[in-house]
């Protein structure tokens, strides 16, 4: 096991406080073997993405370290922010790498929301792979109600924390941990038009099962979106969640919001990754936009997506910062499949 690699992408609800965000990442980044990749924060979201890699047993020790430096900082009475969110250490995934298939990550997530949940005194629940029964397996159905209906719902028998007290505790919420594949946190910049058409776009893309939800079903199955504005870009954005890249391909998304965008009389202004992206995901993207005769490179398909996406619109898209296993090749992890 400790040859094995995992990845892991922490969502704290915290999006401000530099100094609070720089002590977890310091928290996060102390364990060699555990490296660091990437770090995402929205002021307006409330939130911070970190992306960690590394030997299985230095990211869980990063990762406890990290949630006892969130425990000391983050208060959840004075959070601001419009994502969905359940606790100060919100979601807390595993993504196996190599060496381990996702049983065993399963099996890994369930033991690191135990020790934390008895550490720190605080309820923590499993989704995913994790889940111990269907009604857990979808984020979203654990974190319905939000922060604000935590206390309620640690009532109700139906949701007993997983580990942990079965008790509200104030600067904390709860957490939910497990195991899952990998996800593309993307958003879809909205040019010219208003957060109730953001709200209507996301409506018509996302997955909707009958009878679920506002949406009657999108033609995206592998696709979770919801609308909301950013202050500190001055427009709204449609946020996705890329569950299945095959479901849900980024390029083929992006036309049809390009598509829905143009009948409420309002245009796309490209999108912006949240954390990191598989390599596979770009290509494909970069293929559905080369329009060259030529058999194109890696670092034309690259390109061509980043272009296609409109990656570079809020800030410089540099590969080896945002593509993950180019991230993984920089911090020194190697990855079967990975090479260039």
């Amino acid at each position: 096991m400790s040859t094995a690699l995992i990845e892991s992408v922490p969502n704290f609800s915290e999006g401000r406080n530099r100094e609070s965000l720089d002590a977890i990442s310091a928290a996060l980044s102390s364990v060699p073997g555990a490296a660091l990749l990437h770090r995402d924060s929205g002021p307006d979201a409330g939130r911070t993405v970190y992306s960690l890699a590394g030997e299985v047993p230095a990211v869980l020790a990063a990762l406890k370290a990290g949630a006892r430096e969130a425990f000391a900082r983050i208060d959840m009475r004075l959070h601001e922010g419009n994502h969905p969110r359940l606790g100060a250490l919100d979601v807390l995934p595993l993504i196996p790498l190599s060496g381990m298939n996702m049983e065993d990550c399963a099996g890994l997530a369930r033991d690191l929301a135990r020790d934390i949940a008895q550490e720190l005194g605080v309820p923590f629940y499993l989704y995913a792979q994790s889940a111990r029964n269907s009604q857990r397996r979808a984020l979203s159905d654990i974190r319905r109600g939000g922060y604000e209906g935590l206390e309620a719902k640690l009532a109700d028998d139906e949701w007993i924390p997983d580990f942990g007290p079965r008790l509200f505790v104030p600067s904390w919420g709860a957490s939910v941990c497990g195991a899952r594949d990998f996800l593309i946190a993307w958003n879809i910049n909205l040019e010219g038009g208003s957060l109730e058409i953001a709200k209507k776009i996301a409506a018509r893309l996302r997955f909707s099962p009958q009878g679920r939800g506002d949406a009657t079903g999108g033609p995206f199955p592998g696709l979770k979106a919801i609308g909301w504005w950013m202050e500190g870009y001055g427009r709204a954005q449609i946020s996705c969640n890329v569950y299945d890249i095959h479901a849900a391909p980024l390029a083929q998304v992006y036309l049809h919001a390009r598509k829905l965008a143009s009948e409420y009389g309002c245009g796309l202004g490209g999108s912006e990754l949240i954390g990191l992206i598989p390599l596979r995901a770009m290509e494909a993207s970069g293929r559905a936009f080369w329009k060259a005769k030529e058999k194109p490179e890696r670092g034309d398909l690259i390109q061509a997506a980043v272009e296609g996406l409109g990656l570079d619109a809020l800030g410089p898209f540099r590969a080896r910062e945002r593509i993950l296993e180019l991230a993984l090749q920089e911090a020194g992890i190697g990855v079967p499949g990975c090479a260039e």
